[in-house]
């Protein structure tokens, strides 16, 4: 990752107006937050891709008596977070710091490679070739990569908010996108993921204590006005009172999530989101599964699945 990119991401989202839309997502997650750590007896807990800090309620968490510990590429990010919620600096730790290591070099070379063979009207085998000695670089890089020499101790519980599907692949496109054969390459970026994430998973298992849980955030499925299930959510969550009936219909609404999510990926397969969420099997065991309609702008909603982990020693 890149901090031009991620902070240029940050700054060009309108922080009062995501704040107030994410209400209902952020009361749902963050009612599991407080429900793990109650019945885990959860001291200390760390939450990884922060961001501007709209989709969690980082107060009501720290109130829990629990040291709390903030994690983001941006800084200047987070501590607008915790301004605007009334923390101050010296109740809970930010700890800045890219996931992959900084590997914008790596990512010029491969543009750099790649916008070579464009003006050569190079085969399609030359650019597959340059793209796996980028990864091949980049996963001697982030081998190297122990999140612990940024994180003052091991966690009882760590979060990770939805960032599977902005890891790396969201620089790759924005550097990217202009060479020619890119919609012939976009599949084998994809591809050579599973690598990276692998190794992701890996470095943020290691920062949970031996007996400690991990409750993972993946947005799967976009959706946008359109839909049906986009109006019926707006619709629900609107109502001044929430009625016993009102309760039902959320309660099919998540069905319904459940649902399309399932049927997206009979359709199309794994997503990133969803790999990561599978991969992790590969270092602990799932424990809990629930589902969370997370409505992003006026324009687009994600359907979110939530696991809780457990490491078991």
């Amino acid at each position: 990752m890149h901090y031009n990119i991620y902070e240029a991401l940050n700054l060009s989202v309108d922080f009062y107006k995501s704040y107030s839309t994410y209400e209902s997502y952020r009361k749902k997650v963050t009612d599991k937050v407080l429900d793990l750590i109650k019945r885990e007896n959860v001291e200390s807990l760390c939450f990884f891709g922060v961001g501007n800090g709209c989709d969690m309620d980082y107060f009501k968490i720290m109130n829990q008596d629990v040291v709390m510990t903030l994690t983001d590429i941006d800084r200047k990010a987070m501590e607008r977070a915790i301004h605007f919620v009334g923390i101050e600096p010296d109740e809970v730790r930010l700890a800045a710091f890219d996931y992959l290591g900084d590997c914008s070099d790596l990512i010029s070379g491969l543009a750099k490679r790649l916008e070579k063979l464009d003006k050569e009207d190079g085969g399609l085998m030359a650019y597959h070739a340059s793209i796996g000695q980028f990864y091949k670089g980049l996963m001697k890089k982030i081998e190297n990569m122990d999140y612990r020499a940024y994180i003052q101790e091991d966690q009882d519980l760590v979060i990770l908010l939805p960032i599977y599907t902005q890891i790396l692949f969201v620089e790759l496109v924005s550097k990217l996108s202009h060479i020619k054969r890119f919609g012939d390459i976009q599949d084998v970026l994809l591809q050579h993921m599973i690598g990276v994430i692998d190794r992701f998973n890996y470095s943020l298992v290691k920062v949970i204590k031996p007996e400690g849980y991990l409750f993972v955030l993946s947005d799967i499925v976009e959706i946008h006005p359109e839909d049906e299930l986009f109006g019926q959510y707006r619709r629900e969550v609107g109502e001044p009172a929430i009625s016993g009936q009102d309760i039902m219909q959320t309660d099919s609404i998540t069905q319904e999530v459940k649902k399309r999510i399932e049927d997206y990926e009979t359709q199309y397969g794994l997503g990133l989101g969803s790999y990561g969420l599978l991969n992790l099997e590969e270092y602990m065991a799932k424990r809990e599964e629930d589902y969370y309609f997370w409505q992003f702008d006026e324009k687009r909603a994600f359907l979110v699945k939530g696991l809780v982990y457990h490491k078991q020693g």
